[in-house]
């Protein structure tokens, strides 16, 4: 271990990352009272967010499609982009429109 830091190369979850575990729990707690066809999305999109990088944009942008998915699923309503499963390549950048729904989630945080 160097300097407590890391075990055996891992480096800690970065705070990014950390938010990123806390909204997929809250997604995993939340999704039961989806029907059937909605739950396979669900678990279909958190496959996708969970893939592994290094890359903090990528992050980022991952956690604002979380933060999107899970203000969706305590609503009880799938729509855009998640009305669909995820794309096979890459995520896309949200569009504008979206990431303005999520103005009050930030606000609740903080």
């Amino acid at each position: 271990m160097k300097g407590g830091s890391t075990i055996q190369g891992v480096e800690p979850p970065s705070k990014v990352d950390e938010e990123f575990i806390r909204i997929m729990y809250e997604i995993e707690q939340s999704y039961n009272d989806l029907n059937k066809h909605e739950k396979i999305r669900v678990e279909q999109w958190t496959k996708k967010l969970c893939q592994i990088t290094t890359n903090v944009t990528w992050k980022q942008n991952r956690n604002l499609y979380a933060r999107l998915l899970l203000d969706q699923v305590i609503k009880k309503r799938l729509e855009e982009p998640f009305s669909k499963m995820p794309p096979e390549s890459s995520l896309p950048t949200l569009n504008k429109t979206q990431v303005v729904t999520l103005i009050p989630l930030f606000l609740r945080k903080r």
